[in-house]
C-alpha cells in the first residue's frame, strides 16, 4: 500500500511539473505574441503617422497649387476685363466720332450717274490711229487716252444744228467728233488774241483726215465768236481748273451758244477724290491732283488754279442755267488710295460716292432757267 501511494505522489509531482512546464510554455508563447502584437502596433502607428505627414504635405501642396492657379486665373481675368474696358472705350469713341462726322454731312448725298459708254473701244482705236507732230503730243495722248475716249463716248449724237464746239482743243477730240460722232461742223476754241483764226490738219498714217478750225479768244473775258444757239454740243474738258478769274463767264457763254436742250460736257480733276483725302490725312502733298506751276523755261500753260468737287461742278453748271444729265467720277490708273480711304469713309459714315480722281459732267441747257452770275461758293465780295 505504501509503494502504491509513493507512485501516486510521484505521478502527481510529474503531473504538476508537466502542468507547470506547460503553463510556462503557454505564458512564454503569450508573452511572444504580446511582443509581436506590440511591435506590430508600433509599426502600424508609425506607418499611419508617416502617411498622415505625406497626406498633409500633399494637401498643402495641392492647396498652394490651387491658390497659385486662382491667382493666375484672377490675373488673366483682370487682363481680359481691362481689354474689354479698352475695347468698350474705343467703341464709344468710334461711335462718338462717327456721330460727329455724320453730323457734318448736311447736303443731300450725290449719286454716281455714269453716261453711256457704248462706243468707247471705237474711239480708242480711232485716237490710236492718229499721227503726231511731236513726241510730246504722242506722250500726252497715251497718258490721257482713256479720259479722252471716255469723254467722246459720252457725247450725245447730233441734234438740230449738227454743230459741235471744243474749247481748248488739241485736235484729237475735234477730229473724232467730225469723223466718228457724225457732226457736220466742228469748231475749235483756243486761248489767244480775239479775231485770229488758225487751221491745222489732223493726219492718220500720213494722210490728212480732218482740219481743225481754231478761233482764238479768252473764255474768261471774251464773248465767244459764235451766234446764239449755234451748237448742239460744247466740250470744255480740263479747262475750268485752269481759269484764274471768272469761270462763270465761260459757263454762261457756253449756254448762250448752245441750242435749247444742247449738251455741255465738262471734265476736270476731283479735289474730293480718294487720292486727295489721302494726301490731306497723310500730309504727303497738296490735295489737288495737279498743283505744280508751269516750267518758266518751257511750258506756257497755266497751272491748276482751282480744282472742283463734283458737287461744285454741278452747282456751277446749274447756276449757268443747265440741268445735270450725267455726273460721275472714275479712278485714274495708278491712284490706289481707295484701297484704304474708302474703308475709312465707310467706317465714319461719310459719303463714299463720286470719289474717283476724274470727274465727268454732262448737262443740258434749259431754256428760261434762272441763272446766278456770281454763286457764293465761287466768288467772294461784290461783283467787279
Amino acid at each position: 500500500m505504501e509503494s502504491s501511494g509513493s507512485v501516486e505522489v510521484v505521478l502527481a509531482a510529474v503531473l504538476i511539473f508537466l502542468a507547470a512546464a506547460a503553463l510556462w510554455l503557454i505564458l512564454k508563447r503569450v508573452r511572444r505574441w504580446k511582443e509581436q502584437i506590440l511591435h506590430a502596433t508600433t509599426l502600424l502607428e508609425s506607418n499611419s503617422h508617416q502617411d498622415q505627414l505625406v497626406t498633409r504635405d500633399r494637401t498643402f501642396e495641392m492647396l498652394n497649387q490651387l491658390r497659385q492657379g486662382q491667382a493666375e486665373a484672377d490675373e488673366k481675368l483682370n487682363r481680359e476685363l481691362a481689354s474689354i474696358r479698352e475695347d468698350l472705350h474705343a467703341v464709344r469713341e468710334q461711335v462718338s466720332i462717327r456721330g460727329l462726322a455724320a453730323s457734318q454731312v448736311t447736303a443731300p448725298l450725290l449719286e454716281e450717274n455714269p453716261a453711256p459708254n457704248q462706243r468707247y473701244r471705237e474711239y480708242v482705236d480711232f485716237l490710236q490711229s492718229l499721227d503726231h507732230a511731236t513726241e510730246g503730243s504722242r506722250v500726252y495722248l497715251s497718258i490721257h487716252l482713256h479720259r479722252i475716249a471716255r469723254t467722246l463716248a459720252a457725247v450725245p449724237p447730233p441734234a438740230r444744228t449738227g454743230r459741235a464746239l471744243e474749247l481748248g482743243s488739241y485736235g484729237y477730240m475735234a477730229a473724232a467728233l467730225g469723223r466718228r460722232a457724225g457732226y457736220t461742223e466742228v469748231q475749235c476754241g483756243y486761248l489767244g488774241t480775239p479775231g485770229q483764226h488758225l487751221s491745222r490738219p489732223v493726219l492718220s498714217q500720213g494722210k490728212e483726215i480732218f482740219v481743225c478750225e481754231y478761233e482764238l479768244f479768252d473764255v474768261e473775258r471774251d464773248a465767244f465768236p459764235y451766234a446764239d444757239g449755234h451748237f448742239d454740243v460744247v466740250l470744255a474738258c480740263e479747262i475750268i481748273e485752269h481759269l484764274t478769274r471768272d469761270p462763270m463767264h465761260m459757263l454762261l457763254e457756253c449756254a448762250r451758244v448752245l441750242d435749247d436742250g444742247g449738251a455741255l460736257l465738262l471734265t476736270t480733276p476731283n479735289v474730293a477724290s480718294h487720292s486727295s483725302i489721302a494726301r490731306i490725312l497723310t500730309a504727303s502733298g497738296n490735295p489737288q491732283m495737279y498743283s505744280h506751276y508751269a516750267n518758266p523755261s518751257g511750258e506756257t500753260e497755266s497751272p491748276h488754279v482751282r480744282e472742283y468737287t463734283p458737287g461744285e461742278l454741278r452747282d456751277a453748271a446749274v447756276a449757268a442755267g443747265f440741268a445735270i444729265e450725267y455726273l460721275f467720277t472714275e479712278k485714274i490708273a495708278g491712284c490706289d488710295a481707295d484701297t484704304w480711304v474708302s474703308g475709312l469713309l465707310r467706317e465714319l459714315g461719310l459719303p463714299t460716292t463720286l470719289r474717283g480722281e476724274q470727274t465727268y459732267c454732262v448737262a443740258r441747257k434749259q431754256s428760261g432757267a434762272p441763272t446766278t452770275r456770281y454763286p457764293s461758293f465761287l466768288y467772294e465780295g461784290q461783283p467787279w
